[in-house]
């Protein structure tokens, strides 16, 4: 659960600075491959992080109503980025 931790910690931290936070996407642009950081997940990746860490760390730190957007990146592809349930 600690790797979805950072999200809560940085919610928290907007929020404490009057930002309030309703939304938050996994990685920008998922199939941009890029030389410097960038995170490629797969969709299952992705949905794997997500249950297994970042949802969970969200309900504990009482983020639990933040929104969380998948697919941060250019609607031509989203078909061929599946996640199987």
């Amino acid at each position: 659960m600690t790797e979805g931790r950072y999200y809560s910690k940085y919610i928290a931290a907007m929020e404490e600075e009057g930002v309030p936070i309703w939304g938050i996407t996994i990685q920008n642009e998922p199939e941009a491959k890029q030389v410097w950081d960038c995170c490629l997940y797969t969709g299952e990746e992705e949905r794997d992080f997500i249950k297994n860490h970042l949802g969970p760390s969200l309900k504990k730190h009482g983020h639990g109503n933040v929104k969380i957007i998948i697919w941060d990146h250019n609607r031509d592809v989203i078909f061929d980025y599946k996640c199987q349930r």
